[in-house]
């Protein structure tokens, strides 16, 4: 199944609750969570409706943090949010995207279609802390040396395979450059999420 018409509702937005300071506890949590590497909690943020259903009694507080991420050598690695998930004591820093595979594995949701495979790859790209991309850009990719896209890696896909799907889905990981990674997933009937590839489709530029 692919789908591109519907991407308006794939994006699922993810705001930032307008409160006030972040409670010592949870401040707590994060530099435990993240370690070294925490710099400061900037606040909770709202799940959209689909992250919110499939974790019930969880929150999610946006943390800079201050390592690298995988990137092209010619792109430094900068600060970026990563989410803190909390539930009553327990609290899980997603680092990576395998940190976000994990958790979503870690519910133990059954999947009971391919709506509901969809739905797990939408959370997935939504706990990268990325924005979902489907539509062609409409300027060239410094990565392809200036080549232009093809339709293909921007497509949101969806496959059966053995006990599951396969999900496919660009995520833009830093806005400043564009810089978007095409991930591919697979989804288990019995909840389990894995990062089966990733790959580097687009960058607009480069910083200098």
């Amino acid at each position: 199944m692919k789908s591109t018409a519907c991407a308006a509702w794939l994006w699922l937005a993810c705001g930032l609750a307008a409160a006030g300071g972040v409670p010592a506890k949870i401040e707590g949590m994060a530099r435990k969570a993240f370690g070294k590497h925490f710099l400061r909690v900037r606040g909770r943020r709202t799940p959209s409706r689909n992250l919110a259903e499939l974790c019930p009694g969880w929150e999610f507080y946006a943390t800079e943090v201050g390592f690298a991420r995988p990137v092209p050598r010619s792109v430094p690695s900068i600060n970026r949010y990563h989410d803190l998930a909390v539930r009553g004591d327990a609290a899980v820093g997603l680092h990576t995207p395998a940190d976000a595979a994990a958790f979503l594995s870690a519910l133990r949701l059954p999947v009971k279609d391919e709506p509901d495979a969809l739905r797990r790859g939408l959370a997935f790209a939504e706990l990268t802390h990325g924005t979902l991309r489907s539509a062609l850009p409409k300027r060239e990719s410094i990565l392809k040396k200036f080549q232009l896209q093809r339709q293909a890696d921007w497509d949101i896909t969806l496959s059966a395979v053995a006990d599951g799907w396969q999900v496919a889905l660009t995520v833009c990981i830093d806005t400043t450059i564009d810089y978007c990674i095409r991930y591919r997933l697979r989804v288990g009937k019995h909840g389990a999420v894995a990062v089966l590839g990733r790959r580097e489709v687009y960058a607009y530029s480069l910083y200098e």
